[in-house]
């Protein structure tokens, strides 16, 4: 009897320190951002004005000063700290939040620069049932009533403080990775909005911000990698002091450019060509793996940076050969390795699959040749354990996805979880997801993302939860079929223990009736739903429907007599998929094609040029719109219209499908293409490189041909430049792409293709 009276005091005590917020669509609450509350948490009371009044309808007022009634505060405001004095703020550091109630007050805060914000889209989401979805869609429940608990007290550090799932949609749209907790390097946040956590140079940067051959190599070939007895620009000889000195100076160089500078990448570039000399090797011997010498050339690069910037991180790899930690050396404290796993096979967590189970590997999968096949996860995790023991810092660079394929489903949405927690357990400071920056949505990358966003806030969540939750908002009433679909993949795919590699081609992991009852699932639910639902679905079917397309004849021919497919002819389903990757954001044909779709696609005409053809500026496909380019009006221009590369980090900012050209050239009897660009200066940036054109072809080797076009060639007025020539070869895949560099701002009028001589 006395447990029950406790009881109901309890309940009749919680009930009376309620908060009400709104009653039938009305409120007199007010929101408090104090005049000493920073611009981003005075816009993250801008944001929960407006959200609330999305779900109630009420008008929630923003003031600098509390009422007598009720308020919500928000910020971490001297208003706020009177109310809490006892509360230590410096436990928030990075990214924490606190979510209080009080008799009459609620207090929305966190730590600056961007906490506010995560407590308001944090409070959103876990009390009243918001659900940033993806960039386009969210779901925001209706209740005119809102009423909180009396005794909410949420407090939350991240276990990461820079969190980045490396996806199209949170790089081309910043404010959705802010509501997603993302603050990464890629997420270009302005800094009302937060900021990020920027990491100077991102990756690979010996070869294109430290150490640039077309800087050094000519003048000092002693500075780089010797491999047969010759000096070649592969890699830097990091035995080589005179070398490290100089990039040391660049770093230096990056960091005074830079307001308050956090990370510097000082990165091995992607070839696995290191330096051989006999001092390089001696150094390897000394510390056990390629990594220690690696250590030893940023511990001395540190001590020339760090009086200077004591408090910035020195970012570098453990890829590919410098996976294995070394013995004999550890990294400084300041030194933040970032491990890679992209050998492993994904199929199961990297935890569980360590054990090292035999594994089959299917055809069309690439397999690292350095890599013992059968041990590759039981090595990476004896490395991941080194180097949570060796290093201060470690950042981890995770691969979510498939570089080889990009459309067919790639499944391993129930490993994200354990391995993310894999990554805390060995005091992994910081993780990069990386996923697909090409395409907004086949393959369920809406979902992967938005899983992986909110595991890396918070990686003891029920992922399950948040799979079915996200599937049941964006799918609707017909999840259950898609649910299927990734599920019945996944089971397939470790019963069958192949090889999940980042290099899949097709999914012959699948056999013909496993192919059509999936079929069959998109079907059912396609049938059953409409409106935007129905698009969504469509929209993964198409691209799952590559699968199909990548498959042997006699599959193909059995799923296309099932009934089930949408289109069954491969040349009006390639059609199809072109004008549908168009209108959904998506680059089927124009972003590292994954396929050879080259005898189906629609041939796009170009303008003839004397003694070519011309990429005119409204040809460009543009990527990211408004951020990395643009089409303006410019009556310089000849057509009227100009092509603009605006500042970024190096990044592909247009490309142009080149595959049909190229070949027809070759038929013609051209031995090589010669490149030259019609561009113009708009604005110089902080060196001499403006803008970097590059033919990229998957099937032909990855960058084929590159040239830098300096600042000091162009002029405000419009000039041609030749790029240089180019030996002709078969094409299967080839996209002419433009990067701005240096954060110069070049207009391009056309870019000319003609015969090489």
């Amino acid at each position: 009897m006395l447990y029950i009276f406790i009881l109901l005091l309890m309940l009749l005590s919680a009930r009376a320190f309620a908060l009400r917020l709104t009653k039938n669509g009305k409120t007199d609450v007010k929101i408090v951002a104090g005049r000493d509350a920073t611009e981003p948490e005075k816009n993250a009371a801008r944001e929960l004005a407006l959200y609330l009044k999305k779900i109630s309808g009420a008008d929630f007022r923003v003031s600098s000063k509390p009422s007598e009634g009720v308020n919500i505060f928000v910020g971490q405001t001297k208003a706020v700290k009177a109310l809490v004095p006892k509360f230590d703020w410096d436990s928030l550091k990075r990214d924490g939040i606190l979510i209080k109630t009080g008799a009459k007050y609620l207090i929305l805060a966190g730590d600056r620069p961007r906490g506010t914000l995560y407590a308001v889209y944090t409070f959103l989401e876990e009390y009243l049932g918001v659900r940033f979805l993806t960039a386009e869609a969210e779901t925001v429940p209706e209740n005119r009533d809102i009423t909180l608990p009396g005794n909410i007290k949420k407090v939350k550090k991240p276990d990461f403080f820079s969190r980045e799932a490396y996806y199209k949609m949170n790089m081309a749209n910043p404010r959705y990775a802010v509501k997603l907790k993302l603050n990464g390097h890629n997420n270009f946040i302005p800094e009302e909005w937060g900021g990020h956590c920027e990491l100077i140079g991102f990756a690979h940067t010996f070869g294109r911000m430290l150490l640039r051959k077309e800087d050094y190599f000519e003048a000092h070939p002693e500075w780089y990698a010797e491999i047969d007895g010759k000096r070649v620009p592969t890699q830097p000889c990091l035995s080589n002091t005179e070398m490290l000195d100089q990039v040391a100076a660049n770093v230096l160089r990056e960091l005074d450019k830079r307001k308050d500078p956090q990370m510097i990448s000082i990165t091995q570039n992607d070839n696995e060509s290191p330096c051989r000399c006999e001092k390089c090797r001696a150094l390897v011997e000394k510390y056990g793996s390629e990594s220690g010498i690696l250590i030893h050339a940023l511990n001395y690069i540190y001590d020339k940076v760090k009086d200077k910037y004591p408090d910035v991180l020195l970012e570098t790899f453990a890829y590919q050969y410098t996976v294995p930690a070394p013995a004999n050396i550890k990294p400084a404290d300041n030194v933040i390795i970032r491990l890679c796993d992209i050998e492993n096979n994904f199929v199961e967590p990297i935890e569980e699959k360590s054990k090292n189970k035999p594994y089959r590997v299917i055809k069309n999968c690439r397999i690292f040749p350095y890599a013992d096949q059968q041990t590759v996860n039981g090595d990476f995790y004896k490395n991941l354990e080194a180097w949570g023991k060796t290093a201060k810092n470690l950042f981890i660079w995770n691969y979510t996805v498939n570089f080889n394929n990009y459309y067919i489903i790639h499944p391993n949405f129930h490993s994200l979880k354990p391995d993310v927690q894999t990554f805390r357990k060995h005091h992994a400071c910081a993780v990069f997801e990386q996923g697909d920056c090409f395409n907004t949505a086949p393959a369920f990358n809406a979902l992967k993302n938005y899983l992986l966003a909110h595991l890396l806030w918070d990686p003891d969540i029920d992922d399950d939860a948040v799979i079915r939750d996200f599937m049941r908002s964006y799918y609707g009433p017909c999840w259950k079929y898609l649910y299927e679909v990734i599920c019945g993949c996944e089971r397939l795919i470790r019963s069958r223990n192949v090889f999940l590699s980042t290099y899949m081609n097709d999914v012959s992991w699948m056999n013909t009736e496993e192919m059509i009852y999936f079929f069959r699932l998109f079907r059912l639910a396609l049938d059953a739903s409409e409106g935007v639902y129905r698009d969504r679905i469509e929209n993964e079917l198409f691209f799952f429907q590559t699968g199909w397309f990548t498959a042997d004849e006699e599959t193909k021919k059995a799923v296309a007599e099932s009934g089930y497919l949408p289109i069954s002819d491969e040349k009006e389903y390639v059609k199809a998929v072109f004008e549908h990757a168009k209108k959904t954001d998506n680059a089927f044909y124009s972003e590292s094609r994954s396929i050879d779709i080259s005898p189906y696609a629609p041939v796009i005409p170009f303008k003839k040029e004397r003694g070519g053809f011309a990429v005119e500026a409204g040809d460009f496909i543009l990527r990211e719109e408004g951020t990395l380019s643009a089409l303006r009006r410019d009556p310089k221009s000849s057509g009227g219209k100009a092509a603009v590369c605006l500042p970024s980090d190096g990044k592909r900012c247009m490309v142009r499908d080149l595959t049909h050209l190229v070949n027809e050239l070759k038929e013609k009897g051209a031995p090589g293409i010669k490149l030259t660009a019609v561009c113009r200066l708009k604005k110089a940036g902080k060196g001499d490189d403006a803008l970097q054109v590059e033919l990229w072809d998957p099937f032909a080797g990855g960058t084929i041909f590159s040239r830098f076009v300096k600042a000091s060639e162009l002029s405000g007025d419009y000039c041609k430049i030749d790029l240089g020539e180019r030996k002709i070869w078969q094409s299967r895949g080839c996209g002419l792409y433009l990067h701005s560099c240096g954060g110069a701002e070049v207009y391009i009028d056309k870019i000319i293709i003609s015969k090489a001589k």
